[in-house]
């Protein structure tokens, strides 16, 4: 990899650990409609909710207007037809955000007029990043070929991420209904490298995320059982290809790391991923190691169709 694409792509991810700031509203609206004529959103988390990759950026967090929650909740080819009225959208999220930090200073701006939450978030806690530009500067170090959170466990991890989500409800209107997004996969492994990183690399950095999203998804299911109720208000959007495509043990930590041995699933996306042979434009460029906006645009259809499904407009 050429220094220049180094550059790059450490100043992307350092545009990601911006100061959080107070959070951005779009437009104005009236009131909440229990029939969900119009929907009140909020988008909360990291830089994947921020928009990060694609777009130009304003402010240290690195928002953007082509994050999935807004494109979802805005855009006309998701929107005609729908029968949604305009509602206000918050923009809150912040590159280089983890849950206490989601916890501490984004939950505030959540009111009670909010129909719609979304968010990204555990990336960050984890150590994806850095484990990313070590892996691109040098030979991966023994943490990025291992499957195990930078400080703390899975356990734990899952634990704090349904804490999270419980309190996000709680801050919503009676009914509302909170949409977490999980991450992508960065790799096809269709070529012996790719982007600086070897087969064995990518498949790490595959599992990895793939490892991350179960823990998401577990921590969704954790808080709708202790939120009870009749039907469930916390709702998992799958960035992820088709579960179909999940490799059962598909990574083995390699020997020399911690772990060595384990096995762990994993999912290669060799339809939308980095270096597919396909030719299609990859979700996540290899330049900032965030979605492009087709990226956005697909994940944009995923929370769109999760929303139509679980807060259909009412019928005139």
């Amino acid at each position: 990899m050429s220094m220049h694409h180094v550059r790059t792509l450490i100043v992307a991810l350092t545009l990601c650990a911006g100061v959080l700031l107070s959070p951005v509203v779009a437009s104005a609206s009236t009131h909440y409609d229990p029939r969900f004529t119009q929907l009140d959103g909020i988008a909360l988390g990291d830089s994947y909710s921020a928009g990060v990759g694609a777009g130009t950026p304003t402010g240290d967090c690195g928002r953007t207007d082509q994050s999935w929650a807004e494109k979802g909740f805005r855009s006309k080819d998701y929107m005609a037809g729908s029968m949604y009225l305009p509602g206000v959208f918050t923009q809150a999220a912040c590159g280089g955000a983890t849950i206490s930090s989601v916890a501490a200073t984004q939950l505030a701006a959540i009111t009670k007029a909010n129909d719609v939450a979304t968010i990204t978030v555990g990336g960050n806690d984890v150590g994806f990043a850095s484990r990313v530009v070590a892996c691109i500067v040098g030979t991966c170090p023994a943490k990025a070929m291992g499957i195990q959170p930078e400080s703390g466990s899975w356990f734990e991890l899952r634990a704090k991420l349904a804490d999270l989500y419980i309190q996000i409800r709680s801050r919503m209107e009676q009914w509302g209904h909170l949409y977490v997004m999980t991450y992508p996969v960065f790799f096809g492994v269709d070529t012996q490298t790719c982007a600086g990183f070897t087969t064995e690399e990518q498949a790490a950095a595959n599992a990895m995320a793939t490892k991350l999203d179960d823990v998401i998804a577990n921590a969704v299911a954790d808080a709708n059982r202790r939120l009870g109720g009749s039907f469930e208000l916390v709702h998992l959007v799958d960035w992820r290809p088709n579960p179909a495509l999940r490799i059962r043990n598909g990574y083995t930590v390699p020997v020399g790391v911690p772990g060595a041995g384990a096995k762990f699933d994993t999912f290669v996306d060799r339809d939308f991923g980095v270096c597919n042979t396909k030719g299609n434009v990859p979700t996540v460029s290899a330049a900032t190691w965030h979605p492009t906006a087709q990226g956005y645009f697909r994940a944009a259809g995923r929370f769109f169709k999760a929303l139509r499904f679980n807060q259909p407009p009412a019928i005139a």
